[in-house]
């Protein structure tokens, strides 16, 4: 009986094995692109010192914010940012802009109306969709010293 203790035992700990140097040699996507991103060229640069920094004149860094800018607009599967396929989506922006949606709050048609107090104004600090309004066409607005709309 305990010969048979032994080889299920050895047997399990030999599947646990093999399953696990088989998962340890593949990497997932994530894994993959995390490799990639470390091992690129902007992310293994030399960092400058605080003396050269200094000796920088621009204090704002334009070459860092186009290497983020870089890194996280990129295709993963293509190793470069792909900007034109922003193009569709920027039309379909531009034509929904010139049909603006029927009682858009504020328009003409649905001006805004105020709920009180009368004698204040100033800047909106808060606004939201009524969650409570089934046709979804109010909107409350919320002013920093008071005042809701």
């Amino acid at each position: 009986m305990k010969k048979y203790y032994s080889l299920a035992l050895v047997a399990i700990v030999s599947a646990i094995a093999i399953t696990y140097g088989l998962k340890s040699n593949q990497l997932t996507e994530r894994e993959k692109y995390e490799e990639f991103i470390n091992s690129h060229p902007y992310s293994t640069r030399e960092h400058l010192t605080p003396e050269q920094l200094k000796a920088i004149p621009k204090k704002d860094r334009p070459d860092l914010a186009m290497e983020q800018d870089f890194l996280l607009t990129m295709d993963p599967a293509l190793g470069y940012p792909t900007p034109e396929r922003l193009i569709p989506i920027y039309q379909q922006v531009a034509a929904a802009s010139k049909h603006p949606i029927p009682g858009t709050p504020g328009s003409i048609a649905t001006p805004w109306v105020e709920r009180g107090p009368d004698n204040v104004g100033g800047r909106t600090r808060a606004i939201m969709f009524d969650p409570n309004d089934p046709t979804n066409k109010k909107v409350w607005a919320g002013g920093a010293t008071g005042g809701l709309w």
